[in-house]
């Protein structure tokens, strides 16, 4: 979709909100003035005539409609705004905004996932932080172990690419579930995120409920305590009866006050997102789905709309606790804490174990539609074609996902198994093409599009040696530590695994006379029938490699060109080995003079 496309949308959502806030004012006005005349028609009832009461309750209840128009329309104000900002992300996206987005998944980046550092999956600047639209612990979870460097089965990719697919093409269906996301964030999903777990399992464990005796006694007197109030407020009797039931029902509650509050207090954060839950499962509920993975979650959350919505009436009454004249009044006349802990037990038994399997459920969800933004937000995107058996990768036109279209180059390369060596200038584009090649391959992984106007490739596992620094405290030199990720490699080979080996200024931690003797050692050792290996360098003593007959290896090399003193690049990738050098240019166009 086009930026002015967007753009357009955008200001039309502006004049909705524009519109809607005029509306609110009114409404507040009204609801004033109206419960200004309940409250007044309730004193002349009361102390002088009754036909005041019939005022008083048609104020009351058209209170109650202006009210609840008045919250229907700042909930469409506000869907208004946030979907807003669902557009304005696709534009941040399509440009290099979208750095700015909060969650950027750094807390999944482990001291172990080098190839999610080295390729930016996760942490700041990140593909995760590019495509994540997931706001639940579940969704977030989810994207981040769908964005894998591992090597992936054939119909789990294929499942999860058509999933992703349908949610390109459904774009209206995916901006809604993340402007409902967008909402559950709002409504304080980070600020309890840590709490859920201890929801699921409390709504997991097994528990004793109130006998049926207890819910029909508690029913009984709750019953009685209301009516003895009307027949009160109507001068049949006088306070005594009332006051003696209300209190007895008040003794009650405060007898098990804490029993009842260790229980309702486990749930209370799902108070104010009970009812995004529900809207999402709506969304889900009238969304009609023809891939198998996005039609297994429609089926299995087919019971959690109606199920969340007894949840959330219950929640509502929860709510109600927190209020300590409230408190009072609703357990003296109501025994609301009795009401709650019946309601919600019996809510539990019927649902609490299908809760956690409608959240993951959910979370899968959040995924795909974060794997769908790549296409929502690029013109050239494609979906991978899955090869089997050895190592292959066949790419037309590919570009980085993290790279505005724009400014992207796209090239053409075919992979099998066998060393790629490319060499080229500093800054020419040796480093991006090889990050290009791998993170299009975790794109595949995951199931999303990729950034070609094709991509042919066999599913590998990916090991890379790019970001390689020194560790002082375990007295590791930088050269030490690439020789330790490599070693891995080598030990990953022996299980003869399909592997893609990304090697970027191999040995660079060394001098140039063992820099060479180790690269050459070291691409022996990797070629392999299963594994591809590329390699950046600016070695050109390595490019000989083609002509050793032991293995396979071919030379491709990036070049810049000069315009006006200017050294400029077209990150154009070109076979064959570098011929060019640009390290004194740089030096003097940094204003180095020249040694004589």
């Amino acid at each position: 979709m086009e930026i002015r496309v967007i753009q357009k949308k955008i200001d039309e959502q502006k004049k909705q909100i524009a519109a809607g806030k005029k509306r609110s004012s009114a409404y507040a006005m009204q609801r004033g003035a109206l419960i200004l005349l309940a409250l007044f028609s309730l004193f002349r009832g009361y102390y002088y005539e009754q036909l005041f009461y019939i005022v008083c309750l048609l104020s009351f209840s058209l209170f109650l409609y202006v009210a609840a128009r008045h919250r229907a329309l700042k909930q469409q104000l506000e869907d208004d705004e946030v979907m807003a900002e669902v557009l304005k992300d696709i534009i941040q996206r399509k440009k290099s905004g979208w750095k700015s987005f909060a969650d950027t998944g750094s807390e999944f980046l482990k001291d172990d996932k080098t190839q999610a550092y080295d390729l930016d999956l996760l942490g700041d600047a990140s593909l995760y932080q590019y495509l994540c639209v997931a706001k639940t612990a579940f969704g977030r979870q989810h994207l981040a172990e769908l964005l894998t460097p591992m090597q992936q089965k054939q119909t789990a990719m294929k499942e999860r690419n058509a999933a992703v697919q349908e949610c390109s093409r459904q774009t209206d269906f995916t901006n809604s579930l993340t402007q409902l996301l967008k909402l559950y964030e709002r409504h304080g999903q980070r600020k309890k995120r840590s709490s859920m777990e201890d929801i699921l399992t409390y709504m997991e464990e097994d528990e004793k409920g109130y006998s049926h005796g207890v819910r029909l006694g508690c029913l009984l007197l709750s019953a009685g305590a209301g009516f003895f109030l009307l027949l009160f407020l109507s001068n049949i009797i006088n306070y005594a009866s009332v006051l003696i039931l209300a209190m007895l029902s008040l003794c009650l509650s405060l007898l098990f006050f804490m029993k009842h509050a260790q229980a309702l207090s486990r749930v209370q954060p799902l108070a104010h997102l009970a009812a995004d839950y529900e809207r999402i499962f709506r969304l889900i509920e009238e969304t009609t789905f023809q891939s198998e993975a996005l039609c297994r979650i429609r089926y299995d959350v087919q019971d959690a709309r109606l199920a969340i919505s007894k949840l959330k009436t219950i929640l509502t009454m929860v709510q109600l606790r927190s209020n300590s004249i409230l408190f009072f009044v609703v357990n003296a006349f109501a025994l609301l804490d009795f009401q709650c802990v019946i309601a919600l037990q019996s809510w539990k038994q019927t649902y609490g174990k299908a809760l956690r399997t409608w959240l993951s459920d959910i979370g899968e969800l959040e995924a795909y539609a974060s794997l769908a933004q790549l296409t929502l937000a690029k013109e050239i995107t494609s979906p991978p074609d899955y090869m089997t058996g050895s190592p292959y990768i066949k790419a037309e036109n590919i570009m980085h996902p993290l790279l505005e279209e724009g400014s992207a180059v796209a090239n053409s390369i075919t992979l099998k198994n066998g060393t790629y060596i490319i060499t080229g200038s500093n800054m020419s584009g040796k480093t991006t093409f090889l990050r290009t090649i791998g993170i299009n391959l975790v794109l595949m992984h995951a199931g999303a599009s990729v950034c070609a106007a094709s991509f042919a490739a066999a599913s590998m596992s990916l090991f890379t040696s790019m970001r390689v620094h020194d560790n002082v405290s375990e007295g590791i030199s930088t050269f030490y530590a690439e020789i330790l990720r490599i070693q891995k490699m080598n030990e990953a080979s022996k299980e003869r695994i399909p592997m893609l080996v990304l090697i970027d200024e191999i040995f660079k931690g060394t001098n140039s006379a063992d820099r060479i003797y180790c690269a050459t050692s070291a691409i022996h050792h990797l070629h392999q029938p299963w594994i591809i290996t590329m390699i950046s360098t600016h070695d050109f003593e390595l490019c000989e490699l083609c002509d050793d007959p032991r293995i396979y290896a071919q030379n491709y090399h990036f070049s810049e060109y000069y315009e006006n003193d200017k050294i400029c690049f077209d990150y154009r990738l070109k076979e064959g080995k570098c011929t060019t050098t640009n390290a004194r240019e740089l030096m003097r166009l940094a204003g180095f003079k020249e040694e004589v």
